[in-house]
């Protein structure tokens, strides 16, 4: 992960390949943020997820739904259920705005978590509902642009 910070500190804006334009900081922060939860460091996993979902422009839409549906699992890998929720309905509001399988397979996962936790909580319940109803629909059923 420093090698990856490093190697990305050293690149010079405009000389990566046009197919890799679209990594940025937030990408990086993101990216460096999964692999601390899934190395069981969920504190640090939470500040460097947050930090990207707050640099990304609003039309970044399925980015954000992505980089929000992350932050709520790293939420609930440290025990916080009640802030991961919070932040799946943000996840499945903005899954909303847009028509993408992998979104819809990262909301999936999200559930498969939460059922997994075997927790009692409300608003876990609500999540996982609100999950299964968009994940129910059709793609082509999801509001806004498809093209986003």
């Amino acid at each position: 992960m420093l090698r990856a910070e490093r190697h990305y500190g050293q690149a010079r804006l405009g000389d990566e390949p046009q197919w890799l334009s679209f990594y940025t900081e937030a990408e990086l922060a993101a990216d460096l943020g999964r692999c601390l939860r899934d190395a069981g460091e969920p504190t640090e996993a939470t500040q460097l997820i947050a930090r990207a979902l707050g640099s990304y422009e609003p039309w970044r839409v399925r980015s954000r739904c992505f980089v929000q549906t992350d932050l709520a699992a790293a939420h609930l890998v440290r025990g916080d259920h009640e802030h991961a929720a919070a932040l799946g309905h943000d996840a499945v509001s903005t899954a909303m705005q847009v028509s993408s399988d992998r979104v819809r397979d990262r909301l999936g996962t999200l559930q498969w978590q939460l059922r997994g936790l075997g927790s009692d909580s409300r608003s876990t319940r609500e999540l996982d509902g609100r999950i299964s109803e968009l994940l129910t629909r059709a793609p082509s059923d999801n509001e806004g642009d498809p093209t986003r």
